[in-house]
């Protein structure tokens, strides 16, 4: 049988074949497609902008101020950094390394015969920082997301339980968001007033422009934060409870409805309802990060 010494390069520790067994890790598929690159999108948000300094627009913007910014967050993320890798796999993304918190990535190994074996390894294994050197084959930590999808299960009598005591604290929670919402009208009141007397005060040559633009960028990230921040809370009693049933039939019966999904529904329900799930090598190595709602539906109180 083939076998694996550790990576003399990296020090990752590849598991080893037991004489009359099958090799841990999963052959690749050499047919899967890597995925392609989105198409540019032209935007456009209802100001004109006249050597670098935006106006107010005559006519309606095209698009909303939440959707303009989250396009603009999620272009500056992928010239960060933040891009597409050639070796993708459902679980990139959910699944980090228990000992140092960082995310484990998809390596491939070569036999001598030359066949190819996944593994996910931890993005800092090659650092003397992380004392998580193994390699964990990919069918393994697939079984043990899996299994970990049982532990988050709710039987019937589970469910109606807590759909009442989180119900109660939802509702609490918009009682305050009611609140937070008067003090961001009053503010967004504010940023419009001062906005209008900063224009005011740069057609009348009372401000340099680099001292205008200053301004006018802080007074827009102010007014951009203030309408995420509105987006989020506005939410009435119907969606609360339309989004905590939603949750409650997911968890009722969790494992069973991973377990038929495809995997791109897969990694939809790995991103929805986990924030982050922890692997090491021994199979007791395992701690899961819920999501909301989830982390309240599954810790009432």
């Amino acid at each position: 049988m083939e076998r694996h010494p550790s990576d003399r390069r990296t020090g990752i520790t590849w598991p080893d074949d037991q004489a009359g067994t099958e090799h841990p890790g999963r052959a690749v598929d050499r047919e899967r497609a890597a995925p392609s690159a989105a198409p540019p999108v032209l935007l456009y948000k209802g100001v004109v902008v006249h050597n670098g300094v935006e106006h107010p627009g005559r006519h309606e913007p095209l698009i909303d101020q939440v959707t303009w910014s989250t396009v603009q967050d999620i272009l500056t993320s992928r010239r960060n950094g933040e891009r597409s890798r050639e070796h993708d796999h459902y679980l990139k993304g959910t699944v980090f390394c228990v000992e140092c918190g960082r995310r484990l990535i998809v390596q491939h190994t070569r036999t001598k015969a030359g066949r190819v074996y996944e593994y996910f390894v931890c993005h800092r294994s090659r650092d003397t920082v992380c004392p998580q050197r193994k390699a964990l084959p990919i069918a393994q930590v697939e079984q043990r997301v899996a299994d970990l999808y049982r532990t988050i299960e709710l039987n019937p009598a589970q469910r109606e339980r807590i759909e009442q005591i989180v119900l109660v604290k939802l509702h609490r929670q918009q009682a305050v968001n009611d609140e937070r919402l008067t003090q961001i009208a009053v503010e967004a009141q504010t940023i419009d007033a001062n906005q209008a007397k900063l224009l005011e005060a740069y057609y009348a040559g009372a401000i340099p422009r680099e001292l205008f633009l200053t301004h006018q960028r802080r007074l827009n990230a102010e007014q951009a934060n203030l309408v995420r921040e509105k987006a989020k809370m506005e939410s009435n009693n119907a969606d609360i409870r339309q989004r905590l049933c939603d949750a409650l039939d997911l968890l009722q019966d969790a494992h069973a409805t991973y377990t038929d999904a495809p995997v791109t529904v897969r990694k939809q329900l790995n991103r929805a309802i986990f924030a982050g799930i922890f692997l090491g090598p021994d199979p007791t190595q395992i701690r899961a990060e819920l999501n909301e709602p989830f982390a309240s539906i599954t810790q009432p109180g």
